[in-house]
């Protein structure tokens, strides 16, 4: 128990890490089995695309424009997606073997979520040591990493949403707001995808400790919580700014290049009964659904997001009259 407390947060990672690569050894993915971690979109779209962003910096080629395809074509869209995480350019160590990199960033990014949420609950909820470490090993092990992994870039967002959430109570506690500018900063460049949907869900926290927590305990003046809202936002705002050099191409290489979308969004008609019916087993037989994929059971969803909004509601009426 003594190593427990001391490395707490180490042996989580090295146990999901380890806990990892041996699943996919029995799954037969690793070794010498007939499965291979390359296949899906990993293999058709990232790889190829990491790959050619590596080759044209070393090559000393504009990773903006190439004429690798068709009379030429512009690359910002697809490295900005793809390509600009620093894990990488551990690709560049080819002779190593393009899946044993992929395995190892993989079970890396895996790792490092069950770490970062062992900090978060030691931090946040004072957890005990074992608590906080078997927590930890179904975090990082949960149903969309499982379900996800060989969506390499998006496995950024589990590990750093832990840290996010703690950097938030962290700012509401102390004010100090430089380490959470990074950390947005780097989750909006690494993969605008998966950022703005941990922007919207760290917003939400945001909002929700706001008026959960912070406002009712605090004798603070309207002043000084009008500061601590504006802070904070101005936090979101240097991160997206700073983001902007990425970003902006981006979008503006998207508006160029819109295209008539098939499904008609406005006719998809889902009730509360089917995603209600998505938190139970065996619901989605195959991606190609109307559904959402929901990765959360039924009863942790009643569990913790009901009271949460109900303490929220309960805190605003409250604020208002």
């Amino acid at each position: 128990m003594k190593i427990l407390k001391k490395y707490s947060v180490l042996l989580s990672f090295i146990t999901t890490f380890l806990m990892f690569v041996i699943l996919m050894l029995l799954l037969n993915i690793l070794g010498n089995g007939n499965d291979s971690v390359l296949k899906g979109d990993l293999f058709e779209q990232y790889l190829p695309f990491i790959v050619s962003f590596l080759n044209s910096i070393k090559n000393g080629n504009s990773i903006w424009y190439s004429f690798a395809n068709y009379i030429g074509q512009g690359n910002i869209l697809t490295n900005s997606y793809y390509a600009l995480n620093p894990f990488n350019f551990l690709f560049l160590f080819d002779s190593l073997g393009y899946e044993n990199i992929a395995i190892s960033i993989i079970a890396i990014k895996i790792g490092l979520a069950a770490a970062s949420f062992n900090y978060f609950t030691k931090k946040v909820f004072s957890s005990d040591e074992f608590i906080s470490f078997l927590a930890s090993l179904f975090y990082g092990l949960s149903a969309f990493s499982v379900s996800n992994y060989f969506n390499i870039i998006w496995l950024d967002a589990i590990y750093i949403l832990p840290f996010i959430i703690f950097l938030i109570i962290r700012f509401f506690k102390t004010g100090k707001n430089y380490l959470l500018i990074v950390t947005y900063l780097y989750l909006f460049i690494t993969n605008f995808y998966m950022g703005y949907i941990v922007g919207i869900f760290s917003a939400v926290v945001f909002i929700s400790y706001f008026f959960c927590f912070y406002y009712p305990a605090s004798d603070k003046k309207v002043t000084s919580t009008l500061l601590c809202i504006g802070k904070y936002i101005f936090s979101v705002l240097i991160s997206v700014l700073l983001s902007a050099c990425v970003t902006l191409p981006t979008l503006g290489f998207l508006l160029g290049h819109l295209a008539i979308d098939n499904n008609d969004f406005a006719n998809i008609n889902i009730s509360i009964i089917d995603i209600a019916n998505m938190f139970y087993l065996g619901q989605i037989q195959d991606i190609n659904n109307k559904f959402p994929i929901l990765y959360c059971g039924l009863p942790a969803f009643i569990l913790f997001i009901f009271p949460s909004v109900f303490m929220m509601l309960i805190n605003l009426l409250l604020l208002l009259f």
